[in-house]
Order: C-alpha cells, then structure tokens, then sequence
C-alpha cells in the first residue's frame, strides 16, 4: 500500500456529546444562493476550463462534466459548497475547482474564512438534515435552503458554560459555532489526515 493510502488515524469516536450541540440557520453562517442554473445543452467542450455541477450525485462531487468558459457569467470560486435542491435532493458537496452549476443547484459561500475540514463536517450535516425533512413534490428544498434551514452544531464552551455572542452574529441566542472543533473532528477521523 502506496503512502497516499495509509493514514495515521485509528481512534474511537463514538463518545460526541450532541446533547449540548446548538440549532444554527444555514444562512446565518453561509451566502446562500441559487447556483448559475446553465443548461447542459447551452455549455461547449472545445476548451473546457471549469467544472459543471449537477444536482445528482451520480458522480463525484456532483461533476457532470468539464466545460468552456461561459461568456459575461462568472464561475463560483473553489472552496464554495454546492446543494442539490431537486434530483439528488440534499446532496452537498465543497466543490476544489472554479465551476459552473446546472439548474436547481444551491450555493454556500462561508462568510468567513472556513477549513475545508470544517466545511466538509457541515456538508455532511447538511446531507443529513435533507434525508429527514425535505423530499422532491413535498417539503422542497429549494423553498428552504436560504431562509429557515436549520442544523444543530457543536458550540463554543467555557467549562461547562457556553460562550455567548452579544452581536448574536450566528444566532439569536448568541451562541458561537466551534469551528476548531468541527475541523479537528475531521481530521481525527480515519483519512481525516490525508485531506488537503
């Protein structure tokens, strides 16, 4: 086995607390937003630059193709998470390359600086939040995602107190998210230490 496959990581992480773990809306702590919505029949591939993304999750990351830059419409930056509001409803992938999306695609852009281990732990979250609450011609997703999706996460503690915002920059109640712990989680995991 190559380098590339081994990991350091083998502890048990089965002992997270979620009982103290806060409720969050997406768009306190993410820019949502529709994605391009570019109909594949409207992109070119004869000198593809950017990726497309779909909202299946057929295949990896939802990448449905490689293709040319698309005259007046921007790209979205690597590092942005991409949300399948319809097809594959909830399948939320951190996207490495600069891409374009197809229709029925949610964007989260953090509006602050994130690890891709910190996104990839709410992304995960995300995917499971939507396999409970939405569901194509029912509760769509594409009616919630920027206004009153919720997901509880882990929380800045100080002892046995939480740690409170008085800005309330991420909740009504002040409570902070605890990025660090989200990030080193990942990390902890099993290949959490081969991700870059």
């Amino acid at each position: 086995m190559g380098d590339a496959l081994r990991t350091a990581n083998k502890r048990n992480l089965s002992n997270v607390n979620v009982s103290i773990w806060k409720e969050f809306y997406l768009h306190k702590l993410f820019n949502a937003s529709m994605g391009n919505g570019i109909d594949a029949i409207a992109t070119t591939k004869e000198n593809p630059k950017y990726n497309y993304i779909t909202r299946s999750d057929i295949n990896p990351n939802g990448v449905a193709g490689f293709v040319d830059e698309i005259e007046n419409i921007d790209p979205y930056p690597s590092g942005a998470i991409t949300l399948a509001l319809g097809g594959s409803i909830g399948a939320c992938f951190v996207q490495k390359e600069p891409f374009y999306t197809g229709q029925n695609v949610g964007i989260l852009q953090e509006k602050e600086p994130l690890s891709i281990h910190t996104k990839l732990f709410i992304s995960t979250l995300i995917r499971n939040e939507c396999k409970i609450k939405y569901q194509a011609f029912g509760r769509e997703l594409n009616s919630h995602f920027r206004k009153d999706f919720t997901l509880k996460l882990p929380v800045l503690m100080n002892g046995n107190d939480y740690v409170i915002d008085r800005e309330k920059k991420y909740s009504k109640c002040g409570y902070i998210p605890d990025w660090r712990w989200m990030e080193n989680y990942i990390k902890s995991l099993p290949y959490g230490d081969r991700i870059e």
